[in-house]
């Protein structure tokens, strides 16, 4: 029913309701919830209006049905209407890549509704069941788009225009802040995805930008010895030896350390990564198939690479800090790269293991959480609350889940069933919601630390509002396992 009104109405300051709006003035449809919202100083005519009910005053308002949870604020993020990069010929120069033009207006506009709702969520808790849905199905547009803004526009653009002082500002400052060194962790293990998709030509430009600046990203590919040959440029040559990983080194550096960053589930190795889900049992204290996976697929190639570095350099040196990240599967093979380390079986001085996995399964019980706590492992674990990964397997099998933040304490029977049950349900909302809970470039949109936000914003990379990557369920968990012997 559209509202029989034909004049306009000036909004209040901020995102505040007019549920108490004056006698001749019916509440009409916010961007958000159903009550009549607007910016400050902007006029809507009411006749615009469809598709809604118009209540009598002081009611609140919501849309006709639950199927259709359509507002105006899902109408301005249709994401066909946000067109953020096209991609342009290559330049005869062979040393460039082909060129990524961005239409920065639509992206700034995205950000800037992204921005409003994040804004209004936060103003406005649900204090019921209906306000709960309202509030969800916010949550997830807004998820939505900023998954379109960040594989769109900001991943491509920071492969194409940052450039070797960009990356030395984002190094130097992982050195020191841990929150950083998470954040870049977590983009090197994301840089594998893109390197096996048409991105390649651009994580090239990106790897040879990070050589400028001294630092060395190293591509893991699937069949290493046949992917590359000792000596060869490290780069990506082409897509038939997916990339499995990334092992970024700073030789140079005052104070270096390594990141070595761990592909999650891709196409390209689909079918040895669901033989890997699907053997969920524990073997004696570890995932049967992730550590397999890990011994099998990944060891091989990495114990290459270190090999051919070696060669070429005379002597391997591991520096006093490395990180294992990945997502997903890649978290857990994290964990296992962690366990194994350091390699080719050196003796040398004990690094610091940092281990930074995001919506990550769980990777055995106690035992195993305890042998990486005896080599000084330490945790920073990030993940979506409503991300069914990282609550599997389950902990009536044996596991420990490391994201939770009690993880230890013993279930009853009736606790195990109600886990159960609440993982289905949970599986059960993923699975309409197309799992884009799960993905790794929202998390990393919101995350990004306090000393970074300067570099982005100079890029013209437009962010969403600072801190609020609780607001749409996104939490990071810091934790070691060093001291937990005690417990039974």
């Amino acid at each position: 029913m559209k509202p029989e009104l034909n004049h306009t109405l000036a909004a209040p300051k901020g995102w505040e309701m007019l549920a108490n709006a004056m006698p001749d003035k019916h509440p009409a449809v916010d961007l958000f919830t159903g009550a009549y919202v607007k910016p400050a100083n902007h006029q809507i005519n009411l006749d615009e209006l469809e598709d809604w009910d118009v209540l009598p005053q002081n009611q609140q308002v919501y849309p006709h049905t639950q199927q259709d949870m359509r507002t105006p604020l899902t109408d301005k993020l249709h994401l066909k209407d946000y067109p953020l990069k096209t991609t342009g010929p290559a330049s005869s120069n062979t040393q460039a890549h082909e060129l990524i033009h961005f239409n920065h207006h639509k992206a700034k506009e995205l950000i800037t509704h992204v921005n409003l709702g994040i804004d209004w969520l936060n103003d406005n808790p649900a204090q019921n069941p209906s306000q709960q849905n309202r509030n969800e199905a916010l949550k997830l547009k807004l998820i939505d788009a900023l998954g379109h803004y960040a594989d769109e526009y900001w991943l491509p653009l920071i492969l194409e225009r940052f450039t070797q002082k960009d990356w030395q500002d984002i190094a130097t400052a992982a050195g020191h802040d841990q929150e950083t060194a998470h954040f870049f962790s977590l983009l090197i293990a994301h840089l594998c995805y893109n390197a096996n998709s048409e991105d390649i030509t651009h994580v090239n430009h990106a790897i040879s930008e990070m050589k400028k600046a001294g630092i060395e990203l190293t591509p893991i590919a699937l069949d290493q010895p046949k992917a590359q040959a000792e000596g060869a440029e490290r780069t990506i040559q082409d897509k038939t030896n997916p990339v499995i990983g990334f092992l970024l080194r700073q030789p140079n550096a005052p104070k270096p350390y390594w990141i070595l960053g761990m592909a999650g589930t891709q196409p390209d190795t689909l079918m040895k990564n669901v033989e890997a889900h699907c053997k969920f049992m524990l073997d004696k204290n570890q995932h049967w198939g992730y550590s397999e996976y890990y011994k099998s697929i990944v060891k091989p190639s990495l114990t290459h690479l270190l090999q051919s570095i070696e060669n070429e350099s005379g002597k391997l040196q591991i520096p006093q800090h490395v990180h294992f990240a990945g997502h997903s599967l890649g978290g857990a093979i994290a964990h296992f790269t962690a366990l194994d380390f350091p390699p080719l079986g050196k003796a040398a001085e004990k690094p610091k293991l940092m281990i930074h996995a995001n919506n990550s399964p769980a990777v055995g019980n106690l035992e195993l959480h305890q042998k990486l706590g005896e080599k000084g492992a330490e945790y920073m674990l990030s993940n979506n609350l409503k991300d069914v990964v990282a609550t599997v397997p389950p902990q009536f099998l044996g596991y420990i889940n490391a994201n939770k933040e009690q993880p230890l304490k013993p279930m009853t029977t009736q606790q195990h069933l109600n886990e159960m049950v609440s993982s289905l349900k949970l599986l059960g909302q993923n699975w309409r919601e197309g799992f884009i809970r799960h993905h790794l470039s929202v998390f990393l949109l919101l995350y990004i630390p306090q000393p970074l936000r300067e570099t982005f914003i100079n890029k013209a990379l437009f962010l969403p509002t600072s801190k609020n990557a609780l607001t749409l369920d996104y939490k990071v968990n810091q934790r070691s396992f060093s001291i937990d012997k005690q417990v039974s």
